[in-house]
């Protein structure tokens, strides 16, 4: 193994000096080759394009009305978007936006980026916008993660309507 590295380490400086050993032989061959600069710059290649990003986008570019529609969450395409209480929102086809704008406040989440039963226990949390619910006709987007499935302990509690009520007292007082 030790000969290797030697033989490859050998071979390594060969080809390095080598553009500088011809150079001097066509000068008249002096005995010291003359060192050549390697060029160590390397060209960046083009960024990917990308997405522009979109300030205020709501529901991280899930489209408002496939919650109601199809019953699941959708991503929305920038070619259909709508604004509405300064959040921009993606909705799937021309057919959602119209509808979209129609009556906008029926399908935005009615506490927009928070957790309603993290609201309902006086956290404003965000959420996850695949784990959601309607209820009363609403759309609720709940948080996800190791700590709290809050859909699941949504979905537990006994009164909904209490939380619901609950939520929608928190969320108002953190609006002002």
């Amino acid at each position: 193994m030790r000969h290797l590295d030697k033989a490859i380490g050998l071979i390594f400086s060969i080809v390095l000096a080598a553009p500088g050993i011809a150079a001097n032989a066509a000068q008249g061959g002096a005995d010291k080759p003359t060192p050549t600069r390697l060029n160590l710059h390397v060209e960046a290649l083009p960024e990917p394009a990308k997405a522009p990003e979109v300030a205020n986008l709501a529901i991280e570019g899930y489209s408002p009305v496939s919650y109601f529609e199809k019953n699941l969450p959708e991503k929305g395409k920038p070619e259909f978007q709508s604004s509405y209480e300064g959040k921009v929102y993606y909705l799937a086809s021309t057919e959602q936006l119209a509808k979209f704008e129609a009556d906008p406040k029926r399908y935005a989440p009615v506490f927009g980026e928070y957790c309603p039963y993290s609201l309902a226990l006086g956290r404003r949390v965000a959420i996850d916008p695949t784990r959601f619910e309607i209820v009363q006709g609403q759309l609720l987007l709940f948080h996800n993660s190791a700590e709290l499935d809050a859909l699941s302990e949504w979905d537990k509690d006994k009164d909904p309507d209490r939380l619901l009520k609950r939520a929608k007292a928190e969320y108002t007082l953190f609006r002002f």
